[in-house]
């Protein structure tokens, strides 16, 4: 009896759950096909996320942008990047809508004060002077930005 009780565990005999003596074998994992996951998801957002680029030669009092993306973005804001970010109306300096009744088809040419077709303005542009500006292109779950400054002579980088 002293030989069955030392096969079986503690609480043997409410149990009867046997306790093996079995050494334990190590599980090894592999953790290359979830590094290759992670970096193929990293490319493919990285892929369709929107990028926003400021045309060569861009000067004040337009300066030219082109935002290219799989979709047309729901909001773009031209901000002040020196502000206080988060408060209303501190720092915005034009802001466009996307219209519903439309489809737009990106690339979106932005040039500063006009607005492209498929958006419409919620306030008139207001005038850049030499300082360091933010658009910023939104949609419901991803943002993208490019900061550019604005200088005494009138060019744009």
């Amino acid at each position: 009896m002293s030989g069955e009780r030392a096969a079986w565990g503690a609480g043997a005999s409410s149990r009867n759950v046997p306790v093996s003596t079995a050494p334990r074998k190590r599980v090894r994992v592999s953790w290359t096909p979830l590094a290759c996951t992670a970096a193929l998801v990293a490319a493919c957002a990285s892929e369709h996320r929107p990028r926003v680029t400021l045309e060569v030669g861009a000067r004040t009092p337009a300066p030219s942008f082109i935002i290219d993306a799989p979709v047309a973005p729901h909001f773009i804001d031209v901000e002040r990047a020196s502000g206080r970010p988060g408060r209303a109306g501190d720092t915005s300096f034009w802001r466009l809508v996307r219209r519903a009744d439309t489809t737009v088809t990106p690339p979106i040419h932005l040039v500063y004060g006009t607005v492209p077709p498929g958006y419409r303005s919620v306030a008139p542009a207001a005038m850049l002077f030499p300082a360091e500006y933010r658009v910023r292109v939104r949609y419901v779950h991803d943002i993208s930005t490019l900061t550019f400054s604005v200088h005494a002579d009138g060019s744009v980088r």
